[in-house]
Formats: structure tokens, sequence, C-alpha cells
């Protein structure tokens, strides 16, 4: 029950702009529970933002800060190696797709630094996977992991052959490694999966799982402040969802709807904070 009072407290501090008194709450706390929803650059940013630093115990102020620019330097790190990626496999007419971290923080989060990173995400076309493994190779990456399974689009169940991939030379300090998770799919599926509404209802495919489908409920707060930030920055995607047939026809219909329209009255148009 204590991690669930956290866990709503930072979200209300955090979305709604709840204030707390951080010298009459366990500080120690709330910093377990923001590590372990991913969330502590976000945590570390209101504070900074809301100039409560002082009002924070000096090793729990410096552990965020830690954290913070941990995040920071690791998402530099991952979009300079996927810009290098880009730069290699286009030169090869090799063509793939961010997806999830990357995506968001490519396109929707202005400060980075807020953003657990766990690896980097990426569709690319099957028949290009010697070819995608070969460029992965002269850029000191191995492979470490194939999975065969299935690619959950909002379309329909399509198959993927899933590799995962490894870098540990010639990074800064102190980011261990890279890690590069490429789903191959088919032409169709990867053409079809190229636009802004399959990633916005990926993330919902994610929440709907944790709140309706595990037991008991669990959806990391980190997951849904990408799903607050991703309808601030693209307000027309109910609409663009709710007007295509393909969408309209899926179970999770009804939930995706209430998400947006939940988020839309209690949070988009209220000042919130904005670290999009």
């Amino acid at each position: 029950m204590q991690t669930i009072f956290f866990k709503q407290l930072l979200y209300k501090y955090l979305i709604e702009n709840y204030h707390i008194d951080f010298s009459q709450i366990d500080c120690f706390s709330i910093l377990m529970c923001a590590i372990d929803e991913k969330i502590e650059g976000f945590l570390y940013k209101k504070i900074y933002d809301n100039v409560q630093l002082k009002d924070i115990p000096k090793v729990i102020r410096k552990q965020l800060y830690l954290n913070y620019v941990y995040n920071l330097d690791k998402n530099k790190l991952y979009l300079s190696e996927l810009n290098k990626l880009q730069s290699d496999l286009q030169s090869e007419n090799i063509s793939f797709l961010p997806e999830k971290g990357m995506y968001l923080i490519s396109n929707v989060y202005k400060d980075i630094a807020v953003r657990y990173m766990e690896d980097i995400d990426l569709i690319a076309k099957l028949q290009d996977f010697k070819r995608i493994q070969k460029v992965l190779e002269s850029n000191d990456y191995t492979i470490d992991l194939i999975n065969d399974k299935e690619l959950s689009l909002y379309s329909e169940h399509v198959p993927v052959k899933s590799c995962l991939y490894i870098k540990k030379k010639n990074l800064i300090f102190p980011i261990p490694f890279v890690k590069i998770d490429i789903s191959f799919i088919e032409d169709e599926d990867f053409y079809f999966h190229n636009n802004t509404i399959e990633n916005f209802l990926q993330l919902c495919k994610y929440t709907y799982n944790s709140i309706k489908i595990k037991n008991p409920p669990n959806c990391k707060l980190n997951k849904l402040f990408d799903i607050i930030y991703f309808i601030q920055h693209y307000p027309g995607i109910k609409n663009n969802v709710l007007e295509n047939n393909i969408y309209t026809k899926l179970p999770e219909i009804n939930y995706i709807k209430n998400c947006i329209d939940y988020y839309e009255a209690s949070h988009i148009g209220r000042e919130i904070y904005d670290c999009r």
C-alpha cells in the first residue's frame, strides 16, 4: 500500500502540479519509487523547476541529479549512434524506423534527460537482414539474441524476427554498452507501420495490457507519461485514430478513446508541467 501511495503522489506532483512539502515526507521512499517507475529524470527536473532542491536531503538530491545526468549522457549517445547508423544504412539504400523510446526522444520530448532508455528500438525490412547485420558489425555491434515472435501492431499480429545487438567498444564513460533491438518485418507491414498513429497506439497497447490484462494491474508511470506528452505533441491524434476504419474495429478502441478523453479533459487544458 505504501508503494501505491508514493506512486499516486508522484503522479499528482509531476502531472497535476500537486504541491509536495518535502520536509514533511519520506524522501528516500519517493526516490525509490521514482527509480522503480523509471521517472527519476522527470522528478529531478520538476523539483529543479519548482525551486525545491534545497528542500531535498543532500544525498537524495545528489542521486536524482546523477540519474538525470546519466539519462542525458546515455540518450545523447543513443541519438548519436542512431544518426551514425542512419547515415551508414542510407548510403546502402536501407530503410528503418525508430519506435518507442527512440521515436519519443527524437520527436516528442524537449528535454531528453527525463526519458529513461533501455535500448534503441528499430523496425526494418526482413529482406535487409544480412545487409543491416553487416553495417552493424562494421560499427562494433555483435548479435546477442535472435527471437522469432509476433509484433503486436493494432492492425494485426505481424510475424517478426527480432534481433538484439550490443556494442561495448569506444563508448563514453560511464555508459557500459549500447543495445539495439531490431524487429525485421515484411515489406508491406513495414510501410504500414511508418506513421505516427502506429507509434502512439503501441504506447496505448502497453498501458491496456498492463492495466486491463495483467493481474495485478501494473503500469509504470514512465509509460503513462509517454502517452500524455504524445497527445500534447500531436493534439489531433484522437481524430486520426477514430476516423480510420482499421482502428475503430479493434477491441481496445474504447479504452484508447477513454484514455485520450481523460488526458485531454484532465491535463491538457491545464497549465501542466511541460517537458516535451
